[in-house]
């Protein structure tokens, strides 16, 4: 590297003030490099220094071996980094056995889970700011779009009522049974909620809505009270405390579509690439 700068600068001078080294220093290094080889590199003056016929058909070898030491460099680097790298997931439903999965292959990763509610609006803000690197988060389609994504699964809708509910002993019911209920209903702002209003407009009806919450946990026990039943995706109720309540799925209604997002034109950690590949090779979450 120094050979490579001092033919470069043509001064032992500026080439050791461009390597932060003495001059000196510079001098015993170069001048050892030529008692090896047997022969002078460059041709000395008392202003200047250039590259002899030895030197300049040395100058292409050097050249490649310190490209070759920089990319061994970044090699390491770029190795290290995977073996360290911790990837920051924000996951606001279930992806069944999947990070269990991952993390059990690739022991080189460490995942920071991130649960909890939070708006569109929230998640588009902290994913930007790289506060986390995949979202698994249902988000409304303006939003969406500004991300890429990866669909990870389908989901499903299910009515949550008291067992002594008719329709309760039902294996399924159409939405349009539910027209005259009353219910307690996600909150506005979040994405299910959109999709149930949706879905029963589709039905011929609009929701007599008897109280929201962001809260599915809350839901449940409004229902328990007897205020209302409420409709909750199968994730949701696979982790809320509906002990003693009918589920019931809900048929008719399109799909939910499960998507995993992240920032457009950045590029994913090895980590992130690794999961998105294996999610990809499952057909069932």
């Amino acid at each position: 590297h120094e050979f490579l700068v001092l033919a470069e600068c043509g001064s032992f001078t500026d080439a050791a003030a461009k390597l932060y080294i003495t001059q000196s220093s510079l001098s015993r290094h170069i001048q050892a490099l030529e008692n090896e080889f047997g022969f002078p590199l460059f041709i000395r003056s008392t202003k200047s220094v250039q590259l002899s016929e030895h030197g300049a058909l040395f100058m292409p070898y050097a050249q490649d071996i310190w490209s070759r030491y920089e990319a061994f460099g970044r090699a390491v680097k770029e190795r290290d980094e995977q073996r360290h790298s911790k990837l920051d997931v924000l996951m606001t439903y279930a992806v069944g056995k999947s990070l269990g999965d991952f993390a059990a292959a690739n022991e080189q990763y460490s995942v920071n889970l991130i649960t909890g509610r939070y708006s569109d609006a929230e998640i588009a803000e902290l994913l930007n700011a790289g506060k986390f690197e995949l979202a698994f988060t249902p988000l409304q389609p303006h939003i969406a779009v500004n991300f890429e994504s990866a669909l990870v699964r389908f989901d499903r809708m299910f009515a949550i009522m008291p067992p002594d509910h008719p329709l309760a002993v039902r294996e399924e019911i159409a939405l349009s049974e539910l027209r005259d209920e009353r219910f307690c209903l996600l909150s506005e702002g979040q994405f299910e909620a959109k999709y149930v209003q949706e879905q029963c407009l589709k039905a011929g009806f609009l929701p007599t809505v008897a109280m929201r919450s962001g809260n599915g946990s809350y839901l449940v026990e409004l229902v328990k009270k007897g205020v209302g039943i409420t409709i909750l995706c199968s994730d949701d109720i696979k982790t809320l405390p509906g002990a003693g309540l009918a589920q019931v799925p809900i048929s008719g209604p399109d799909r939910i579509e499960r998507r995993v997002y992240y920032r457009k034109n950045h590029k994913l950690s090895p980590a992130a690439r690794e999961l998105l590949k294996l999610l990809a090779t499952k057909k069932n979450f």
